[in-house]
Formats: structure tokens, C-alpha cells, sequence
């Protein structure tokens, strides 16, 4: 009889005991408040600098960069195609052929740091409905031209996460 009382007793002290303390609560709701916070600077809201201008690449070939601080156009000796600039409309034509069959005509804004591609003779056109690129996160592809625009973004001042060496 006894030991069935003690039984009893331990199942309801099981019963009414809290499976987690007041401190255990508290200490478990500040860890998941830091784990949060480090998710969100670190990840979500990632430090990005302006863009410095863009760079236009075919392929693995750099054709050009563009620096927005001081409106300089730097064109590749060594690309066959041609690259037209109209400073006025800030406007840079690229004919990715040497024929001129096939050509991209990309817009920018020295002001505002945005790039897009305004016209383009290539198939489907995708490359004009690409959003614009005005952070260190967008990019555009020409596809049919094998055209790539991307920001350029100094970040020699963060240090180095990983990568090959």
C-alpha cells in the first residue's frame, strides 16, 4: 500500500511540475532573440556599398567598365566589336559583332547609379526586362549576345570569407 502511495504521489508531482522553469524560458527566448538578430544582420541585411559603375562582359572577355565618380569609359583594346558613347544620352551601344548584326544599347544614370539595357536586337528581348542593376546585387544577361552586366563595387575593406586560393 505504501508503494502505491509513493507512486501516486510521484505522478502527480510530474503532473503539476512545469516541463520548463521561469529561467529556462527566459534563457532559451534570449538565445533565440541573438540567433535571430545574427541571421538578420549577417544575412539578410548584408552590408552593401554603392555601386561604382558597371562592367560589361562577353563571355570571359571584359569589353568595358564604367565608373560613375568620374564618368570614365574604359574600353578594351583588344575588343573586336565596337562601343559607341553618347556622354549626352548617357547611352553606351555595343555591337557584339563585327558585321553589326547584333548590338545592345545600355543606359545609365550617373546620378541616380543604375544601368539598363534599353535596346537590343537579340531574340526575345529578355535582356530588356531585366530590372536594373543599382546595388552590388543585381545583374543582367544578354543571352542570344552572351552579354553580361554586372555592378562594380569596392570592397577591398571586408575581409576575404572563403573562396580558392
Amino acid at each position: 500500500m505504501k508503494n502505491g502511495k509513493n507512486n501516486t504521489a510521484r505522478i502527480e508531482k510530474i503532473k503539476n511540475s512545469a516541463p520548463f522553469k521561469k529561467f529556462d524560458i527566459f534563457l532559451y527566448s534570449v538565445i533565440a532573440v541573438i540567433i535571430f538578430c545574427l541571421f538578420l544582420f549577417l544575412v539578410i541585411i548584408p552590408k552593401t556599398e554603392a555601386t561604382q559603375g558597371f562592367r560589361v562582359t562577353q563571355g570571359e572577355t571584359e569589353i568595358l567598365n564604367f565608373n560613375f565618380q568620374n564618368s570614365h569609359l574604359n574600353v578594351n583594346d583588344g575588343y573586336k566589336g565596337q562601343v559607341l558613347h553618347d556622354s549626352k544620352n548617357q547611352t553606351v551601344t555595343i555591337y557584339t559583332s563585327t558585321d553589326k548584326s547584333e548590338y545592345n544599347v545600355i543606359q545609365y544614370d550617373v546620378e541616380n547609379k543604375t544601368v539598363k539595357v534599353i535596346e537590343s536586337n537579340c531574340q526575345g528581348k529578355d535582356c530588356i526586362n531585366f530590372p536594373e542593376v543599382s546595388s552590388d546585387s543585381g545583374v543582367i544577361y544578354c543571352l542570344p549576345h552572351n552579354l553580361k552586366i554586372t555592378p562594380l563595387v569596392v570592397t577591398a575593406s571586408e575581409p576575404s570569407t572563403g573562396g580558392r586560393l
